[in-house]
């Protein structure tokens, strides 16, 4: 019975000493507005004295201390048996400790207060808490939030050249965030739309999913996020798993080294709106169709079908001299800028063609991780899937073996976008780059 009691009178005293601290928080801090918060009214309330509301304090208490720590990223539990409380919180990677600790710790505040449920999440600027009485497990699927911020976003002038440099730059941002070892699954970066505007971007995922499982639900965020905000100024989405934002002004803070500013991340995209490159290019073009395409596959050009005999070689000292030798180091496969798109004119019929893109863009991407993390020197994957009772997806990625890991993310990516921006529901695709190439078929698969 001693025991039982001395039990009462600690978690008596944490629940105290969590109190206490609140409220000085509360009086002495500006707390900021969350961006989102979601309390799951599925499972029961608790009630603060009770077990489940004892551990929870504990728990948060836990997560703002230990946060900080652990480069930003804490996942704990406290309790035993029914009333055990599962926690995580994940800091934006950009952000300093105390920082870190601060928005955690306030955040943790607002969610006891808002929400009394055994399950809930909040998003502040600077970080995201959440709780629940189960397990969260590694990916458990993607939900998207909005927080209302986006609809404050004014409205862009030309949308239609915005969308396609805003995805081949966020798709890049993901590729760094989830393939890139040292970057903590965290990528910020800026681009260029014209002379005076540039775009800021912001990506990040929780560290308990893998890397594939990163790039896939970052691409499922894009898909939302093109929905609701691609035509305005800026945008976040949020979810568990990943975060993503962009703006026409600068938002994060700028990466340090040793207390020194460091270069951010600038990323550069092309704006490409045709298939195949202009007449002036048709050489390089038929170069490439032959190397790496069947002779009966035409290239699609503005709409019209010109076939390889229309396209005369080039001598190799005749294209040296038109470029000038432009690359004297072997570079030549990281120059994405060059890409020929091979489209079949079979339209969809079975399949709606946003869901069928979907499926192409989640496939790409889970192929990608999969090539660039073959131990081998191939740098090659292909998979086939079924999408419907009738209708069976092959798809093909990449590299030249020259390219690092990292570029070869890089490269597929540039290819990927460009292919579902171009495809339009077509059942064929095939982009070649120098260095690169994908293809999807749902009807005969010539890899496997």
């Amino acid at each position: 019975m001693r025991s039982h009691m001395r039990k009462i009178d600690k978690d008596a005293l944490s629940a105290i000493n969590f109190l206490m601290v609140s409220l000085f928080v509360i009086s002495t801090s500006v707390r900021a507005e969350p961006n989102f918060i979601s309390c799951d009214v599925s499972p029961a309330n608790y009630t603060q004295n009770s077990p489940f509301g004892n551990n929870l304090k504990r728990l948060l208490e836990s997560l703002w201390s230990n946060t900080p720590l652990s480069q930003g990223f804490n996942s704990t539990v406290f309790g035993n048996s029914t009333d055990q409380v599962y926690g995580q919180a994940l800091c934006r990677g950009d952000v300093t400790p105390e920082v870190c600790r601060d928005c955690v710790q306030n955040a943790s505040l607002e969610i006891m207060t808002v929400c009394s449920t055994q399950n809930a999440i909040i998003w502040h600027e600077f970080c995201q808490v959440q709780y629940s009485y189960r397990p969260f497990y590694s990916w458990d699927g993607y939900t998207g939030m909005y927080p209302d911020s986006n609809k404050d976003e004014k409205n862009i002038s030309d949308s239609v050249g915005f969308v396609v440099v805003l995805k081949d730059f966020m798709n890049k941002l993901s590729d760094q965030a989830a393939f890139n070892p040292s970057n903590l699954m965290f990528a910020t970066g800026k681009t260029k739309i014209s002379t005076n505007e540039t775009i800021y971007g912001f990506v990040q995922c929780t560290r308990d999913i893998s890397r594939s499982d990163c790039r896939v639900c970052l691409n499922s965020e894009f898909g939302d996020l093109d929905g609701c905000c691609d035509y305005r100024q800026g945008g976040t989405v949020l979810s568990r798993n990943c975060n993503m934002r962009f703006q026409l002004y600068p938002f994060y803070n700028e990466p340090t080294v040793n207390g020194k500013p460091h270069h951010i991340n600038e990323i550069t995209t092309i704006n490409r709106r045709v298939c195949c490159p202009a007449d002036e290019e048709k050489s390089q073009s038929a170069l490439l169709q032959e190397l790496a395409n069947p002779p009966s596959v035409d290239i699609n050009q503005e709409g019209e079908f010109v076939s390889s005999q229309e396209l005369p070689f080039m001598e190799l000292a005749t294209i040296k001299a038109a470029t000038g030798n432009f690359s004297d180091r072997n570079k030549l496969g990281q120059d994405s800028q060059v890409r020929v798109c091979l489209v079949n004119t079979e339209n969809i019929t079975e399949f709606e063609p946003d869901k069928f893109n979907e499926i192409l863009g989640k496939t790409f991407s889970n192929l990608s991780f999969v090539a660039t993390s073959n131990p081998s020197n191939r740098v090659y994957a292909t998979s086939k899937a079924n999408v419907t009772s009738s209708m069976r997806l092959y798809s093909m990625v990449q590299c030249t073996p020259d390219l690092s890991p990292f570029d070869c993310c890089d490269c597929l990516s540039d290819a990927i976008s460009y292919l579902s921006s171009l495809s339009k529901g077509k059942m064929v695709g095939r982009v070649l780059v120098p260095s690169c190439n994908i293809s999807e078929n749902s009807h005969f698969c010539p890899w496997m």
